[in-house]
């Protein structure tokens, strides 16, 4: 397993990626399948200190889903970035080279490569973010959560974004996939996770943490980025930030 680590503004983002083989018989050459969607929420936002970063399930990255500059710094001010990405190309086997991940382009979609070599799709295959703090949160910062989730004013926000952003919060929460490789607190560091010891979803300590995973198993967006077919690379996005407002 490989491991790229980025540190932007006080936001940790690690994507893990992971190289896995797919089916023989697949004729990367014809077999191309559509784009396929997610059946949770596209998009989610880190927004917890004093950098915002929007994410999509497709790790589409700091852009946001009205299409603005989505690396936002000072949080609720002007965009910092545009639009960043992961790029991951090599040879496997032969001469023949692949590239995949994330620019002005897409060359991934949500999803991940199951056991079979095949992707998975769908269900509980989304974009995930949790705070710690859900249960406790006050009126007025799920209000501005629900505003800047929404891209809109807080006047604007009305009480059924609000109930959504805490619904979310919970279901997420709730729902953490730790099955697909969601970080956890393993208090027991037995690898297993089991909520009724004690451990809960989260990384590093931190007050906020998005998870997704990504693949480039889609032979049709892949080939759409830089014409190559896939690697069989799937990737998994860990993003976390701390409630440090006033940080920079």
């Amino acid at each position: 397993m490989n491991y790229l680590k980025y540190m932007i503004i006080g936001l940790v983002f690690i994507p893990n990626l992971f190289a896995k083989d797919l089916p023989g018989s697949r004729d990367w050459k014809v077999n191309f399948s559509p784009k396929v969607t997610s059946d949770g929420p596209a998009y989610s936002l880190i927004n917890i200190g004093n950098f915002g970063y929007w994410q999509k399930d497709d790790a589409t990255s700091a852009h946001s889903p009205g299409g603005s500059s989505g690396g936002i710094y000072p949080r609720g001010t002007a965009g910092a970035i545009y639009l960043d990405g992961v790029l991951v190309g090599g040879y496997t086997g032969g001469n023949l080279l692949h590239v995949s991940g994330t620019i002005y382009a897409n060359g991934l979609v949500s999803g991940y490569i199951g056991a079979d070599g095949n992707m998975v799709t769908g269900g509980d295959v989304r974009i995930y973010r949790i705070r710690k703090d859900w249960a406790s949160l006050s009126l007025d910062q799920l209000r501005q959560d629900a505003a800047e989730v929404n891209e809109i004013s807080i006047g604007s926000v009305t009480d059924a974004q609000i109930q959504t952003v805490l619904d979310q919060y919970e279901t997420d929460w709730e729902s953490w996939p730790t099955h697909l490789g969601a970080p956890f607190y393993d208090l027991d560091g037995d690898g297993v996770y089991d909520p009724d010891d004690g451990e809960t979803p989260g990384v590093a300590g931190a007050d906020q943490v998005i998870w997704y995973v990504a693949t480039d198993a889609d032979v049709g967006t892949t080939s759409a980025l830089y014409g190559t077919t896939p690697i069989g690379v799937e990737i998994q996005y860990t993003l976390w930030g701390y409630n440090q407002p006033g940080a920079s």
